[in-house]
């Protein structure tokens, strides 16, 4: 049995096929995809001549680098260029658009993993490729108007918290026991003011001794008023401070609806043949707009609302994380657009974790009549019992050979029995063309992780 064991992991190694199990996804893409140098006779020859003459151009916003901007370096790659260019770029955050002409391929945007760029911009793409060979490792692709909104990045959790909901949480922090004064009574889970623990205290020394002076009387009389008002202070202090929290909440939740119809493209990629490795785009609505050619995400993050990944280039998405954010209006991950079913395009997605809290969320509607995406082997979180979004984009007609495809699947949004009946849960010998890098002819142009 170990020797057979030893035989299949043996196999899947030198197979094209995805493995099932995620602990042999390093060692099989490694065995897969080999430095340009082992592979001088199956990568394209113009790629093979660009990787054998590398230039580096340094980015820092202090000034010790080439230059301080990323769109000054792609201005320092000639036309026709035919060297693979390391835009090595230092941290901080780059509010610039950045575009890469058709002109200018064999382009990296290289980061450090410890120190991540954040490329931001707020009145259109952030970064636009056009250019083929194109490869990014560890940079941040962000599209929200941080200053303009109020709204910032929260790293750590991948996720976008407003200037509104921080508010509501200091709020909610000022008003703990400790900073004012009130505390809980967990048994009857309401919130008491020290003035009414006080006032309770009082009532009960003086029912407890009727036999007191008059003068005695009269002073705890005095004291239970004064009490009494500043109970009422406090209640009011109180009542004011929810209907802040209340107003924020509100002015937060329309906020980020608005921001949901309005695009906040990260990345728009239309040139042929490019690798991401250990990316994020940060965005609402349209984050990536993969829009035509092969492409290959590996460990990446995408985050959105609505319609995130969209576009019709043939990509395959492996070991990433897909992020849907919190919005009570639609939330859908994919939008594929093929207007034919002739047209060789699509979004593949393995070994990928699809979280976020929405339960409304769908895995993908239909941008135009022939669209089609396929998740394997991959971890769903919480989504729409229905799964995908059986309605076309607006104004379009109905389709019949919509492809929403799954196989293999885990977690809570994998049960097979979705209502819609365009989706299909595909069979070991259909999904092989799928979870494959030949889906995206990786043999002649993917190169290892820079």
């Amino acid at each position: 049995m170990v020797a057979l064991a030893v035989l299949l992991a043996a196999a899947v190694l030198v197979s094209g096929t995805v493995p099932l199990h995620k602990s042999q996804l390093e060692a099989w893409f490694h065995q897969k995809v080999k430095p340009c140098t082992e592979r001088k006779g199956t990568i394209d020859h113009a790629l093979l001549i660009a990787e054998l003459n590398k230039r580096v151009i340094k980015v820092m916003k202090d000034g010790s680098g080439d230059c301080k901007t990323i769109s000054d370096a792609i201005k320092m790659i000639p036309a026709g260029n035919t060297k693979r260019v390391i835009v090595h770029i230092g941290p901080g955050v780059y509010n610039e658009q950045v575009r890469i002409e058709k002109t200018k391929p064999f382009v990296t945007l290289f980061g450090l993993p410890s120190s991540m760029p954040n490329l931001t911009y707020s009145g259109g793409a952030t970064v636009v490729v056009e250019s083929e060979y194109f490869v990014a490792s560890n940079i941040i692709f962000s599209n929200i108007p941080l200053e303009s909104s109020g709204n910032k990045i929260d790293w750590k959790r991948n996720d976008i918290k407003s200037k509104g909901e921080d508010a509501s949480s200091q709020a909610q922090k000022n008003s703990s026991p400790k900073s004012s004064g009130n505390k809980i009574d967990w048994e009857r889970n309401d919130l008491k003011s020290k003035g009414e623990d006080a006032s309770w205290h009082a009532q009960k020394n003086s029912s407890s001794k009727p036999s007191e002076k008059k003068s005695k009387g009269a002073h705890a009389q005095t004291q239970a008023q004064t009490q009494t008002q500043k109970h009422t202070q406090t209640q009011t202090q109180t009542q004011t401070q929810i209907q802040k929290q209340t107003q924020t909440h509100t002015q937060t939740q329309t906020q980020t609806q608005a921001q949901a119809q309005t695009q906040t493209q990260a990345l728009k990629i239309s040139g042929d043949k490019a690798a991401f490795y250990s990316c994020k785009f940060m965005g609402i609505k349209d984050t990536l707009h993969d829009e035509q050619g092969r492409h290959f995400f590996k460990d990446c993050t995408i985050q959105g609302a609505l319609d995130f990944i969209y576009g019709s280039a043939k990509s395959l998405y492996l070991n990433s994380k897909v992020h849907v954010l919190a919005d009570n209006g639609l939330t859908s991950i994919v939008a594929p657009d093929r207007s034919s079913k002739s047209k060789d395009t699509g979004f593949v997605f393995v070994h990928c974790d699809v979280t976020g809290t929405n339960s409304k969320t769908y895995l993908g509607r239909a941008w135009s009549k022939h669209p089609q995406a396929i998740y394997a082997y991959s971890s769903i979180g919480v989504i729409n019992p229905a799964g995908w979004f059986k309605k076309l984009h607006p104004h379009q007609g109905a389709g019949t050979n919509t492809e929403f495809l799954e196989y293999m699947n885990q977690g809570p949004g994998a049960k097979t029995s979705k209502s819609d009946k365009f989706s299909k849960t595909l069979s070991a010998s259909e999904a092989q063309s799928f979870i494959s890098l030949a889906y995206i002819q990786a043999s002649t142009w993917l190169l290892p992780a820079p």
